[in-house]
């Protein structure tokens, strides 16, 4: 009988023993995921630590790029400033300057020899981005210590790259900033760039720093493409321990931070719980074995036991134990039911503190985010400034998981476009491609916010539809839940502040409530922060306008008050030296015939000089490059820099001239010359300087060249009149040689003409048969050549009577007009059956009767001879109405011209066929033209092969038709 109670006891005890070691196991299990979640913790403080430390640094060196002494070249000052600023920022461990070919010309610390650093990967990195940019482990060239080196170019004006500025951190300053930090003891804190080689390491940082740990957890997860996470192992030092490791937000750092703790810290409370439930087991079976011994005592230890188990548990902190005897009577079950009340209401009570203190801590941590972001309202004045400082606040006091702020674009696919962020994104806003158009890519959250501009809420990104199209890459970042709240202007959503929880339905209405004010804060400041900015830039713009002018109206006066070239040229040179505070300013004027230049005027500080008024020189010397005479602006902002800056500017570089400005005089597409200007200091002419030098040589170009042109029209003016004098008397000696010569062809020419007609056609009537076919075609031939040279006699004649006549425009009769050409070619339209349609009534026209009348009959024949064999002419004739004149259309169905032979029928002799297909002189068309030109109108056709033409003519119309 003891046997079995002790066999039965032992069975009883089995599955307390099992539970215990299930219960131990998952306890070890928790404290394991509780340990790892506190380094990741602490290894995004670390890691923000360390970006705040590169961003204090990335601001630094940004500062550090426009100080004059840097940009200047080598000097001592610079020397000077460099030392200053390590004394000022000790956490340096020197400050370079170097050309972008990697030459250091000013360091902080003094060196004996030259130092090259264009070899360096963190400098042909900040070359190629034309921003900031952070090395790897290195040994520096000038301390010859280990550093992170930090380098950041330095930019002209149009955002080209003239030198660097380099700055590395003292990896043992970086150690002791590491060492500061409140850690949990027998922590280790590492910092690891991107090759894998530790930075900063505590403890014990003498050891391990410039040591490379391929073997380390962190670099075999990094290695395997983790950016974020957690790992077990064994760290440099031996010793086994949980790791939280993350990225370095600044994409250029490019580097990784991990926190490690000890592995017994983490299973310690797991492995003593373990370990006294085990003793406590023992115990149990112990007493279990005794109890077998003595069963009539059982039915007392038994309860005894079972609530000496629960108190041992209540004292642990189990406020869920019981006793697990049942209601009976008896003093042990009223004693067991006592003590079951007490530990329930202990429970409840418990319950109701934590749920209290999550609420305080709610309220706390809202208070702290609403204070933080009124304070950085108040202490931020640029707009990005203030939407990275409240995204920040959002993760780091808030505790969100990531921040974003969206700004909406009004283009045509209505883009979002991200304009801060803070916390862990690692590229989510790149490939999230967000819209706030009513598509697919623009349902999410930030979207329909701005859309609707209502507050949007995700409360479980793994099952909201609208979130499928970011749902895997969200997941991924460890997104649970999120939420955008739109920022308003008059009531119209312009962006949305987006906001990503790691747990699911983390936004409830209290949450809501207080991101709301947020939002309206960060709208309101926004807002705020723009007004401001454009009212600056408005009132900035307007008094830098009204100077302008002022000073322009001041120069307009003073040219206008000149008389002569030099006088002009005097008086703006003085107010653009006055107005740029340059040491020197001159005028040169070029001469492109003898392919030099003079100095009109020069106004200058200095009492002497070799390059003054009056000097000519060429303008290989004046415009060494051409870029004057292309109409562009030359510039050299230091003329001690190295290149070939042409004699001039040497001369004037020897005359104490640092930089030097030529800015070309262009008037109606010419350059005239240049108007040039030197200052005693490099780069102290910007953009708008030389904004006004263009204003002022477009003025004074203009000036110049109506200067000239004056003198020219006074020139031109007394030769002209003598031309005028001359061309008189030539034209009066020609005008009586051509009527000589037309009485010549008139009657000397014709008379010949006339006889060898008439004998040829004696020849055909008289003896024709006596003279066979051959010599009947002779003949033929003799008098078709006579005739055809008599016609062109006479087109001739009517040529040159154009030139000549005395022109009287009077009022003429189209409708008149068209009926005596008509009557004129009757027998051409008889022969042919050509058929001709006016559209009456014509209008009239202010012209000469004979010469329109010639211009017809000549448009008319040509409509009846130009069409192809067989075809009857039709021909249309008709007028329109222009402003001020007529236009008067003759169109037919001939053969038509091609495009590129329009203008060329209406030369003399110009013909586009042979005698044999379409007789003719080839001057009728001319006499066209020049009949319409002397009559002050137009002659145009229109046509294409095979199509017909319309000829026309415009005149001056006289008014109401007659």
């Amino acid at each position: 009988m003891r046997f079995r109670l002790a066999i039965l006891a032992f069975v009883a005890v089995t599955p307390a023993a099992v539970l215990a070691l299930y219960t131990g196991l998952e306890q070890r299990r928790l404290g394991g995921e509780a340990a790892r979640a506190e380094a990741l913790r602490i290894s995004h403080l670390v890691a923000a630590n360390q970006d705040a430390l590169l961003q204090g640094a990335r601001g630094l060196l940004s500062t550090f790029t426009h100080f004059s002494r840097f940009r200047g070249g080598a000097s001592p000052e610079c020397d000077a400033l460099a030392a200053d600023l390590l004394q000022d920022f000790p956490w340096f461990t020197a400050i370079t300057v170097a050309l972008t070919n990697g030459d250091v010309y000013c360091s902080a610390i003094p060196i004996d020899e030259p130092v090259n650093l264009g070899d360096r990967f963190y400098f042909q990195e900040a070359l190629r981005t034309r921003g900031f940019a952070v090395g790897d482990y290195v040994i520096g060239r000038i301390t010859g210590q280990p550093i992170l080196p930090l380098a950041q170019p330095i930019l002209d004006e149009e955002g080209t790259p003239i030198a660097m500025i380099v700055a590395p951190i003292s990896l043992e300053w970086l150690s002791q900033l590491i060492a500061q930090l409140q850690v949990p003891e027998g922590a280790s804190i590492l910092v690891i760039d991107r090759s894998g080689r530790i930075l900063a390491r505590h403890p014990d940082p003498e050891s391990w720093v410039g040591e490379t740990v391929p073997d380390h957890p962190i670099a075999q997860a990094i290695a395997g493409g983790a950016a974020e996470g957690t790992v077990e192992g064994t760290g440099v030092d031996g010793v086994a321990r949980l790791y939280g490791f993350t990225s370095l937000s600044d994409p250029a750092a490019g580097g990784t931070v991990s926190v490690g703790l000890p592995a017994s810290l983490a299973y310690a409370e797991a492995n003593r719980a373990l370990t006294l439930t085990l003793v406590f087991l023992a115990a149990g079976l112990v007493l279990a074995l005794l109890l077998s011994q003595a069963v009539s005592s059982g039915l007392v230890l038994r309860p005894v036991r079972g609530l000496l188990s629960a108190t041992r548990r209540l004292s642990q902190g189990d406020l869920s134990a019981r006793s697990g005897i049942s209601a009976g009577r008896g003093e042990l079950s009223e004693l067991a039911q006592a003590f079951d009340d007490m530990a329930s209401r202990l429970e409840a009570r418990r319950a109701e503190i934590e749920a209290t203190n999550r609420d305080l801590q709610g309220v706390n941590r809202a208070l702290r985010a609403l204070s933080e972001c009124n304070q950085a309202l108040v202490r931020q004045t640029r707009e990005d400034h203030l939407l990275h400082a409240v995204c920040r606040i959002m993760v780091e006091v808030a505790g969100y998981r990531m921040a974003w702020v969206g700004l909406a674009e009004d283009d045509e696919k209505k883009t979002v476009i991200p304009a801060a962020q803070a916390g862990f994104e690692d590229g989510y806003l790149t490939q999230a491609q967000i819209t706030w158009a009513d598509v697919e890519g623009g349902r999410g959250t930030a979207g329909a916010a701005i859309r609707t501009g209502q507050v949007v809420v995700a409360h479980e990104i793994l099952t909201d539809p609208a979130s499928a199209a970011w749902r895997e890459e969200a997941l991924r970042r460890g997104y649970a839940s999120s939420i955008a709240l739109p920022l308003k202007r008059n009531g119209n959503a312009f962006g949305a502040l987006n906001i990503y929880a790691s747990e699911a339905n983390a936004f409830d209405e209290n949450e809501i409530s207080f991101l709301e004010k947020v939002a309206g804060d960060l709208a309101y400041g926004v807002l705020s922060v723009r007004t401001r900015e454009a009212r600056e830039a408005a009132e900035t713009a307007l008094r830098r306008s009204a100077e302008r002018l002022s000073n322009l109206h001041r120069i307009d006066q003073s040219i206008l008050a000149a008389g002569s070239l030099e006088a002009i040229a005097q008086a703006a040179v003085a107010e653009v030296r006055r107005m740029t505070s340059a040491c020197r300013a001159g005028l040169v004027l070029f001469d492109p015939d003898a392919r030099e230049g003079v100095f009109m005027a020069v106004d200058m500080a200095a009492a002497r000089t070799s390059v003054g008024k009056g000097l000519r020189l060429p303008l290989a010397a004046l415009d060494p490059d051409g870029t004057v005479r292309r109409g562009e602006v030359y510039h050299v902002k230091d003329l001690a820099s190295p290149g070939k800056h042409g004699t001039l500017a040497e001369a004037l570089f020897d005359e104490g001239v640092r930089e030097y400005v030529r800015v070309p005089l262009m008037a109606e597409g010419s350059v005239l010359g240049a108007l040039s200007v030197g200052g005693e200091r490099p780069s102290s002419f910007g953009a708008e300087a030389i904004s006004i030098l263009r204003e002022v040589a477009d003025q004074l170009a203009v000036a110049l060249r109506q200067a000239q042109l004056h003198d020219q029209v006074r020139l031109h003016a007394e030769e002209l009149e003598e031309r005028v004098r001359r061309r008189t008397v030539e034209l009066q000696e020609i005008n009586a040689e051509l009527e000589a010569f037309a009485h010549t062809v008139s009657h000397d020419l014709r008379a010949p003409l006339r006889a060898m007609q008439g004998f040829a056609v004696a020849l055909l009537e008289d003896v024709g048969g006596r003279l066979g076919e051959e010599g009947s075609e002779y003949a033929r031939r003799i008098r078709s050549a006579a005739e055809r040279m008599d016609r062109l006699i006479l087109d001739l004649l009517a040529y040159s009577r154009l030139s000549r006549v005395e022109l009287r425009p009077r009022p003429v009769s189209l409708d008149r007009l068209l009926a005596a050409a008509v009557e004129q070619l009757e027998a051409d339209i008889l022969e042919k059956g050509a058929q001709i349609h006016v559209d009456e009534p014509l209008p009239n026209v202010l012209g000469q009767r004979e010469i329109l009348l010639q211009v017809l009959v000549n448009l008319l024949s040509n409509a009846l001879k130009f069409v192809p064999p067989g075809t009857i002419p039709q021909v249309r004739v008709w007028a329109e109405s222009r402003h001020r004149t007529i236009r008067l259309w003759v169109e037919d169905n001939g053969i038509g011209i091609a495009p590129e032979h329009h203008e060329r029928i209406f030369g003399v002799f110009e013909r586009l066929h042979g005698q044999e297909a379409y007789p003719g002189t080839g001057v009728g068309l001319a006499i066209v033209r020049k009949a319409v030109t002397r009559l002050g109108g137009r002659v145009g056709l229109e046509s294409e092969v095979g199509t017909g033409s319309r000829f026309w003519f415009e005149l001056p119309t006289v008014g109401e038709d007659r």
